[in-house]
């Protein structure tokens, strides 16, 4: 029997695999630039699958550029972003439509400015 157990990750296949999402979604934003579409949703589509097959979280950043609900790339022609005065961000995929919401402040500076009122 061999040493290396069939179907075992290494950290090494998981760092290539963070490499290649990065790569991947750095390309989509180069196509998204110049105009095709359809290969920049291509790339993060693979690159969402890379990091489900990996198991690797995509990053803040990268997250926001993925749409949940199709999978496209959420460039400047696809994506509109909007700033509310309750403190979201909301995102809406102008291919499919679906609206994502994010906080613009942490958790954590918002329990503290909400005790600071408080005293």
């Amino acid at each position: 029997m061999s040493s290396r157990r069939r179907g075992r990750r290494t950290n090494r296949m998981e760092a290539i695999a963070r490499e290649r999402i990065a790569h991947l979604l750095e390309q989509a934003e180069r196509w998204a630039l110049e105009g095709r579409q359809d290969d920049a949703d291509r790339c993060a589509q693979l690159a969402r699958l890379i990091g489900k097959r990996y198991r690797q979280k995509l990053t803040r950043e990268q997250r926001l550029r993925v749409c949940r609900g199709c999978d496209g790339f959420l460039g400047p022609a696809t994506a509109r972003v909007r700033l509310s005065r309750k403190g979201w961000r909301t995102t809406t995929c102008l291919q499919c439509g679906r609206v994502c919401r994010q906080p613009l402040r942490s958790k954590a500076s918002a329990l503290a400015r909400r005790r600071s009122g408080d005293r």
